[in-house]
This record gives structure tokens, C-alpha cells and sequence, in this order.
């Protein structure tokens, strides 16, 4: 629209002013160019305070885009890339020259099914050299009646996060692996054995079948402590451990 002003406002004396030069201007011998001046001033007016002429928002606005460290990729209603800024084109591998124009679906179509699921928000791993994870948010675009006009997929580099959050879920299986297994024996302790024995007691009741319970125990150990000590009774223990779990497997 800022364009459009100029192109319209600028020429208008200029060929006036021409058409007076060649001889037909539509007043022969009247100069009409000073009256279309005001013409031009009106349009230029009209561009400034209607569509901002000349206000340097847009160039910020554009160079704040193309900066971002966010990734940005615009599509238009029928799915097709409209702009894309370098970010986006680097977190995705894609070169955003080339890939504007196309459907989104042809160039990363890791991202449209999400589009086709109509979500709003989304962690997705993209394949590349390196794995990264991308948090995905996608927004409707709307003109001033309410129509959508397309679509907005802002991208932001989460691999750092999801490597916390392995790391931390990796920690947690340990320490609950930790908290029911005997550290001697390396064979699930009697807390664990409590969970088991309520869930099998609970699924014999619902099922109504017979259930059946197998205990062990070890004759004379305390003698065995009392005479070779307690070093050599934990080494028995562990032999006997071993013995049992592999009967058991």
C-alpha cells in the first residue's frame, strides 16, 4: 500500500507536465502540471497518514525478523511457503530461497502432520547430522474480516532441554532400580516384593484363580557367620542369589 501511494502520487505532475511539452495537454498553451502537484500531495497525504509512508517500522520490523533466534516460517492458505527467515532455514536444513513457493508438506513434512492434526504446540525431532528437538507452535494468521489468511510456525531449539530431560529421566530409573533391588545380591528386595505380591493378590481376586506363593530359606546360615564370618556368608549369599536367578530366568 506504501508502494502503491508512490506509484500513483509521483507521476501524476510529471505527465502533465510532458503532455504539455508534446502539446496535448487537454487546456492548450495551460501548464496543468502546478495543479496536479496538489493532486500528488494529496495521495502522498493519504499514504502517510492512512498507510504510515515513510515510517521506518517495516525496515526494523523486517531486520528484527530476519535476526530472530526464534524460527519463522509463514504459509499461505493452501499450505504453500510464503517466507521463511534464516533461522528457520537453518534449524531445518532447508535453503529458504529455494524452499519459498513450495508446499510446506514437500519440504518438511515432519511439521505438517501436525498442521493436519490442528495442534497448536508440539515437540518434534528433526534428523540431520546432529538430532535436534524443535519446540513447534502454529498460530492462525487473520485479515481484518475475520478470514484466514494463512498460518505462522514459530520454531525454538528444546535439544538442550531434552537432554536435561533424559538425563534426568535416566537418574530416576536408577534410583528406582536402586530403591527395590538388595545391594548385596543385586536380586529385588522385600519392598519390591510387597508390590508384587498386592498386585498378584489383587489380580487372583479379580481373576478368581488359585495363587501361589514360594518361600526360601537358607539352613544353618547363622552358623556359617559365626564360624567364617560375616564376609564369607555374604559371599554365599550372592552364590546363592546367582543360582536362583538363573533358575529363575
Amino acid at each position: 500500500q506504501q508502494a502503491i501511494a508512490i506509484l500513483i502520487g509521483v507521476p501524476i505532475p510529471w505527465i502533465t507536465n510532458i503532455l504539455y511539452i508534446s502539446g496535448n495537454s487537454p487546456l492548450p498553451g495551460v501548464d496543468l502540471s502546478p495543479i496536479f502537484f496538489s493532486v500528488t500531495g494529496l495521495v502522498l497525504a493519504v499514504g502517510i497518514y492512512r498507510f504510515q509512508l515513510f515510517n521506518l517500522l517495516p525496515i526494523a520490523r523486517n531486520r528484527i525478523i530476519e535476526e530472530l533466534q526464534d524460527g519463522l516460517i509463514v504459509l499461505d492458505p493452501r499450505g504453500r511457503i510464503v517466507d521463511m527467515n534464516p533461522m528457520a532455514s537453518k534449524m531445518l536444513h532447508q535453503d529458504a530461497q529455494t524452499s519459498i513457493g513450495k508446499l510446506a508438506r514437500d519440504v518438511f513434512p515432519d511439521l505438517v502432520k501436525y498442521l493436519e492434526q490442528q495442534a497448536d504446540q508440539a515437540d518434534v525431532l528433526i534428523q540431520g547430522e546432529t538430532q535436534n528437538w524443535l519446540e513447534l507452535r502454529i498460530s492462525s494468521i487473520f485479515d481484518s474480516t475475520g478470514l484466514m489468511t494463512g498460518r505462522m510456525l514459530i520454531l525454538r531449539d528444546i535439544s538442550s532441554r531434552k537432554k536435561v530431560e533424559e538425563e534426568l529421566k535416566a537418574k530416576s530409573r536408577e534410583l528406582e532400580k536402586l530403591a527395590i533391588t538388595d545391594v548385596l545380591t543385586g536380586l529385588n528386595n522385600r519392598r519390591y516384593s510387597n508390590q508384587v505380591f498386592e498386585l498378584e493378590l489383587e489380580r487372583a481376586h479379580q481373576s478368581g484363580l488359585p495363587l501361589s506363593i514360594g518361600l526360601l530359606d537358607i539352613d544353618r546360615f547363622k552358623k556359617v557367620n559365626d564360624k567364617y564370618g560375616h564376609h564369607a556368608g555374604d559371599e554365599i549369599l550372592k552364590e546363592i542369589a546367582g543360582e536362583l536367578f538363573s533358575a529363575t530366568r
